[in-house]
């Protein structure tokens, strides 16, 4: 009886650690702000990465006393794998410029990783950049399809498929069109953010304000615009 039951607790023990082991060598949103190349978030070095981690904030280097620039982390999330980091200015000037990452695990246990740059100014936001990667344990975080997410955002994705083309033009300077990854919802965000300064005769052209996209497992799946306040 004795052996019987030492080979049902080894067996137990090794189902426990079959179960375990996509935990084990799962990594998390901060592994991946560590591993992102530096020149995606103003070349942040690896002891700024470790200063934001630890709660703090991170004064560059090249601060004087007319321009004083200060990063922060303003979001951290380990159940969405999300990170939010803002760089402003505690010397008077209101421009922010934000940095999101986020991870999803795919079908095949893997990670992809989306990354989103955003500036703002008061009445506008511009989306600088977004970059989806896949994670490879010995090559690191390597630059791939974006799997459904939009590449060039801009006002057509919220509008009727007939919009005459004078109200396109009338709303492309002013709209801001930019992603929010997980700092309002569990799901990847395209916001208008623009949409304040419509006028209401030319609503009707507009779908929503928002376009969700939802992750599969495989890629993202568009959703169609709705009206949220922002």
């Amino acid at each position: 009886m004795g052996i019987i039951n030492l080979i049902n607790k080894s067996f137990l023990a090794f189902g426990f650690l079959l179960f375990l082991y996509p935990h084990l060598f799962a990594q998390d949103i901060k592994y991946f702000f560590e591993k992102l190349p530096s020149f995606y978030i103003e070349d942040l070095s690896k002891q700024a990465k470790d200063s934001l981690l630890a709660g703090k904030s991170f004064y560059p280097p090249g601060n004087d006393s007319e321009e004083v620039a200060v990063y922060k982390v303003e979001e951290l999330d380990l159940k969405k794998n999300f990170i939010r980091i803002e760089m402003s200015f505690e010397t008077g000037q209101r421009a922010v410029l934000a940095f999101e990452l986020r991870s999803f695990r795919n079908t095949g246990g893997n990670s992809i990783v989306v990354f989103s740059s955003v500036s703002y100014i008061p009445h506008e936001s511009t989306q600088n950049s977004l970059v989806v990667f896949s994670y490879d344990k010995s090559k690191g975080m390597i630059p791939t399809k974006h799997l459904g997410l939009v590449t060039k955002p801009g006002i057509t994705y919220f509008l009727k498929d007939n919009t005459p083309d004078s109200v396109i033009k009338k709303y492309r300077d002013f709209s801001s069109v930019v992603y929010e990854l997980g700092y309002n919802g569990k799901d990847i965000s395209l916001m208008n953010e623009g949409s304040f300064v419509v006028d209401k005769k030319d609503k009707e052209w507009f779908l929503g304000n928002v376009i969700r996209f939802v992750w599969s497992g495989d890629h993202f799946i568009r959703q169609k615009p709705i009206f949220e306040d922002l």
